[in-house]
């Protein structure tokens, strides 16, 4: 989910940065049960994060952004898209996520709002893209689970993961109206079966 020209950049910086788990999970979740399936999701490493482009539309319903100027391209598969392929963007893999945690009896939350990196002088790049993550309420607050960061993926509380070069910000209700082009995005993920939580 990439709507502004700097994204590709900010992409490869935080590659080129890397970044570690914030701790492990047992850090954050008291429960063995809960533990236990929070780590049968997060633990599936099935899915590949990879950027969107157009050798892959079998639905052209599904398109929400083809910017020929720009060159950015962003095709929201179904979840059995997903899985078929092993692969799919920020969206993708949180759509699956959320729905894998959800089975389980978790109250995971597909969050979407901006996201800044840390350069490599350690300050905030300026650069600030629109970005999906996955949200999860633990004994120890609120945790971010974000599969395109880094190999692995990165997981953490909010602080830890601004400590770790990643500020996340949600987008909330009152947003809507007042963030240019968010009203047309949540019409446009409904559309294709997608659902952002807004507190």
């Amino acid at each position: 989910m990439r709507f502004n020209n700097l994204s590709r950049l900010v992409l490869i910086s935080s590659m080129l940065i890397g970044s570690v788990n914030g701790g492990e999970l047992e850090d954050y979740f008291d429960d063995e049960e809960t533990l236990g399936l929070v780590k049968e999701v997060w633990g599936d490493k099935s899915v590949e994060y990879v950027l969107d482009d157009k050798s892959y539309c079998p639905d052209k319903s599904r398109i929400l952004i083809d910017d020929e100027v720009g060159g950015f391209f962003d095709y929201y598969q179904t979840i059995e898209e997903t899985i078929e392929r092993g692969k799919g963007d920020c969206e993708d893999l949180v759509n699956l996520d959320v729905e894998e945690m959800k089975k389980r009896g978790l109250d995971a939350k597909f969050r979407v709002g901006i996201m800044e990196y840390r350069n490599e002088e350690g300050n905030w790049s300026g650069i600030r893209e629109w970005h999906c993550w996955v949200e999860l309420e633990s004994d120890k607050g609120r945790i971010v689970f974000d599969r395109t960061v880094g190999k692995k993926g990165k997981f953490g509380d909010y602080r830890g993961m601004i400590e770790g070069g990643e500020r996340y910000v949600p987008f909330r209700k009152e947003d809507v109206g007042k963030v240019e082009g968010l009203k047309e995005l949540l019409i446009d993920v409904k559309r294709v079966g997608y659902s952002f939580d807004l507190d």
